[in-house]
């Protein structure tokens, strides 16, 4: 590790040096191994932590800048990934590692560590291999609950998957989550691939891979619906009616884009993003842009095509 003091006026300078073991070039020479930079601010530096990069920073590493988004997504924490600086390490000779940063008000801890990538194809695997959630768990939560927020999601679950507003194939939700209202792992696991939070895409709160499990009454609902129903509504004993349409309230907004083929997908969903924000997925890309609903508005401008995962034999 080494500290990044900290310098609240002006251009501070923190250095490192290291050579690869034997063992370490072994490693790093397999396709799905980086090496990569982790930092975290100093001042409380105990028990789980988002990686943190001093804001402006750059890292030389062997005279060479490498490019890293140490901002994440619109500056949150929650989404800064670690800074792979694989393509600049020489594998034989001495590395020179120079972080530059100005402005901090604390000091930064740097960490430097080989990590194993693995694919999406590959977690969601893991995800449906592990317990399911037990469809009398899940009627349970329909018939004894009098909260009101588990009230609404008796009337009416969509089968949109939050994070991408295509059908769920694989519905999903957190153990630790007190909501019926699944997302889908894939589409789940390919967001946090861009831009990890690590939160539940219904209620929010922080949620862990191994606490995510297949909800076998939400499963039996998408397995039973044909592709035309994107709803179903909920009756207090667990039954359920298809929808085609949440309501008649789905008229086009008279706020459109000006091209693209236009479809509405959800007009109800909470959005996260800021009105005009693209979000690009491998399956495809949505558009957020009616500013004048509230910003709850989603338009689908292109096909979103998903690509299945197979469970291994």
């Amino acid at each position: 590790p080494v500290i990044a003091s900290k310098e609240p006026e002006d251009l501070n300078i923190s250095r490192i040096s290291f050579t690869l073991t034997d063992q370490e070039r072994e490693i790093l020479s397999r396709p799905d191994h980086r090496l990569c930079a982790f930092a975290s601010p100093l001042d409380e530096f105990r028990g789980e932590k988002y990686i943190e990069f001093p804001i402006p920073c750059k890292l030389i590493v062997n005279n060479i800048e490498v490019p890293g988004n140490y901002k994440g997504i619109k500056g949150k924490k929650s989404s800064v990934v670690p800074w792979d600086i694989t393509s600049a390490v020489k594998r034989e000779e001495k590395n020179y590692v120079t972080i530059k940063y100005a402005y901090t008000t604390c000091d930064f801890i740097f960490y430097f560590y080989l990590i194993q990538t693995i694919k999406v194809e590959s977690l969601v695997n893991e995800v449906l291999a592990q317990p399911h959630i037990p469809m009398e768990k899940t009627l349970s939560m329909i018939k004894e609950s009098e909260q009101d927020d588990i009230s609404a999601s008796k009337e009416t679950l969509s089968l949109l998957c939050p994070c991408s507003y295509v059908r769920m194939e694989y519905p999903v939700r957190s153990v630790k989550c007190d909501h019926i209202q699944c997302f889908d792992i894939y589409s789940y696991l390919l967001l946090q691939e861009k831009g990890p939070t690590w939160l539940c895409p219904v209620c929010y709160h922080k949620i862990k891979l191994s606490h995510l499990e297949v909800d076998e009454y939400f499963d039996s609902i998408i397995k039973n619906t044909g592709p035309e129903y994107d709803y179903v509504e909920i009756k207090n004993d667990g039954t359920w009616t298809p929808q085609e349409y949440l309501n008649d309230t789905l008229a086009p907004s008279k706020i459109l884009p000006s091209n693209g083929s236009i479809k509405i997908v959800n007009p109800n969903v909470t959005v996260k993003q800021e009105d005009g924000d693209v979000i690009k997925l491998d399956m495809g890309k949505l558009v957020l842009v009616d500013s004048h609903a509230n910003g709850n508005t989603i338009y689908e401008v292109q096909e979103l095509k998903r690509r299945s995962a197979k469970t291994s034999t």
